[in-house]
């Protein structure tokens, strides 16, 4: 799917300071939103999936429709690179080591509640209420895996495109 409309798309950063993530003693983040309007015809997508050949295909799968993705081993690389880094879409594996898809949903909301980052989960975990958990901590799409390219491609298009206005 290729992006033509030129207007600007907006892009969400999250400047880090000083609190902690789940458990880490490390100072890590408190997240103040940030948006900027860029010129860019792709939109950029952050992935976090703890399994490296998920990364790749699904890099290499937005790759394929002309979209930026950046992808992360953990929700805490991900939460680190949001000082440098802004993303318009962000697709978390549900079931991760440390700390869960779910996990920083919630989080992002807790310390930004005004972020409005599109956030779509996909899972081999679709255990009963956990869908309904997700969509009450303000997830926008809910996939599972094995998730169809097409269907993913379909979530981040129709997420990225709300904030072409």
């Amino acid at each position: 799917m290729m992006h033509n409309d030129p207007t600007p798309k907006r892009r969400y950063r999250i400047a880090l300071d000083e609190s902690r993530i789940a458990g880490d003693k490390r100072p890590v983040s408190k997240l103040a939103m940030s948006s900027s309007r860029t010129s860019s015809a792709h939109s950029v997508v952050a992935i976090v999936d703890d399994e490296e050949s998920v990364r790749r295909a699904l890099v290499r799968l937005f790759d394929s429709a002309n979209y930026e993705a950046e992808a992360f081993p953990s929700a805490r690389d991900f939460l680190r690179a949001l000082e440098d880094r802004s993303f318009d879409c962000l697709v978390l594996d549900l079931q991760m080591p440390d700390m869960t898809g779910l996990d920083l949903q919630r989080y992002l909301r807790m310390v930004c509640p005004s972020l409005l980052l599109p956030v779509i989960i996909v899972t081999a975990h679709d255990e009963p209420g956990v869908r309904e958990m997700c969509y009450a901590a303000g997830v926008h799409s809910y996939l599972r895996k094995p998730v169809e390219g097409s269907a993913l491609l379909s979530a981040v298009s129709t997420l990225t495109a709300r904030d072409n206005g």
